[in-house]
């Protein structure tokens, strides 16, 4: 899904250079997901006049790679394209905020990897996620380098994260288990399904 995102660069140094500097995120259906612009970043029509056209054009190329990453899980989502849209209305809105970090629709992206690492050594998983973000060494395209995959092998490796992985997965599986109980004890009225067989 997150290759059929197409980004549309506008302003200096790009396919539109007379046009406004932006760049856009578009869907698989031609619909706009969203645009950062360089009034996303704070600056002023004035101040972008006054900056060189590569720093115009940089700012652009950074905000393409910043919402790119927040959107390249995609495919193992539920539902990829709205993962998209959420991940790239979510993080314009950091970025015209003035935050940097990349959230999904239910709050900061914490991977498993993380919290395990925050249970392990008693530290937040906000904490832990940047730790095990810097240390991925992601590339342009959102993926660990070599580098950063074979740190992220010998981390999953530790015990002490094994046994922190398998309490997080053992405790979210009896979450999902007691709300699946809590649905299933709910029923419902039924009566307006027996028409389906008429």
């Amino acid at each position: 899904m997150a290759t059929q995102v197409k980004k549309v660069v506008r302003g200096p140094l790009s396919a539109f250079p007379e046009e406004a500097a932006s760049v856009s995120f578009v869907g698989p259906d031609g619909s706009v997901f969203g645009t950062v612009t360089l009034e996303s970043f704070g600056i002023t029509e004035k101040v972008a006049k006054a900056l060189p056209p590569i720093a115009v054009r940089s700012l652009m190329h950074a905000a393409s790679q910043k919402v790119g990453d927040a959107y390249a899980g995609a495919a193992k989502a539920e539902s990829p394209l709205a993962y998209v849209r959420d991940a790239i209305r979510e993080t314009i809105e950091q970025i015209v905020k003035g935050e940097w970090r990349v959230t999904s629709p239910g709050g900061p992206r914490i991977s498993m990897l993380a919290r395990a690492l925050a249970r392990a050594v008693g530290k937040t998983v906000e904490e832990a996620q940047i730790v095990v973000d810097h240390n991925s060494d992601l590339d342009d395209d959102g993926e660990p380098s070599d580098a950063g995959k074979a740190w992220l092998k010998n981390l999953r490796a530790q015990d002490a994260i094994k046994a922190a992985t398998a309490a997080i997965k053992l405790e979210d599986a009896e979450a999902a288990k007691a709300k699946l109980a809590e649905q299933a004890a709910k029923g419902g009225d039924s009566s307006g399904l027996a028409g389906l067989f008429q």
